[in-house]
């Protein structure tokens, strides 16, 4: 049989805010007997995005120069094997909440196959500063969550053991809400960046 190519395309994020990055993972698999030579990958920059320059990488190599929007020759796929090319793109500043969809297409020996397409929501300002908002709110409940549970276990009169537990817990937990506040700090400042506000 000879040279058979299917591409199978993810996206890290199928929801994000102004001035995020998108990763677009593209596995560029060769179910034919026989190697596809000169394989040209080609995929337009979304609309609502940037695509971020120097970005692209191909089997764990960047390709500096390379710009998949005029097409970049990965070369050889083999018989039976794949190649995987990943690049990232930068969420526009959006007013309104866009769809974002982004398809990969590879050609060889005069044949065009299409990559399954892959969508992200991208927020616009206003729903941006709302979801973060209600994330904030989530975290906020979190916290009490952990100061009851370490109250309740006070009350209750649990061993020395028991209330080290539960406050270690409690440590952990408070450890993975500090990142994600961290995460949303840096959102809402790139939001507030496109919408031109100094925090």
């Amino acid at each position: 049989m000879p040279a058979s190519l299917n591409v199978a395309k993810l996206v890290n994020d199928t929801t994000a805010v102004s001035n995020q990055k998108l990763t677009y993972t593209n596995v560029i698999f060769n179910c034919g007997t026989d190697d596809a030579l000169n394989v040209l990958f080609t995929d337009v920059t979304p609309v609502g995005t940037t695509y971020d320059t120097d970005s692209f990488v191909l089997n764990g190599v960047s390709l500096p120069a390379a710009d998949p929007n005029v097409g970049v020759n990965i070369g050889t796929v083999p018989a039976g094997s794949f190649s995987t090319a990943i690049f990232q793109v930068t969420v526009d500043c959006l007013d309104t909440t866009t769809t974002i969809t982004n398809q990969s297409t590879v050609t060889f020996d005069a044949t065009s196959v299409n990559s399954n397409t892959v969508t992200t929501e991208a927020l616009g300002a206003n729903d941006s500063l709302e979801q973060i908002a209600l994330e904030e709110l989530n975290l906020a409940s979190q916290i009490n969550t952990q100061g009851t549970l370490i109250q309740t276990a006070i009350q209750n009169g649990v061993s020395i053991a028991e209330l080290l537990e539960v406050n270690e817990n409690a440590i952990e937990a408070l450890e993975e809400i500090t990142e994600a506040e961290a995460e949303l700090v840096d959102q809402l400042d790139d939001i507030l960046d496109c919408i031109g506000i100094t925090p």
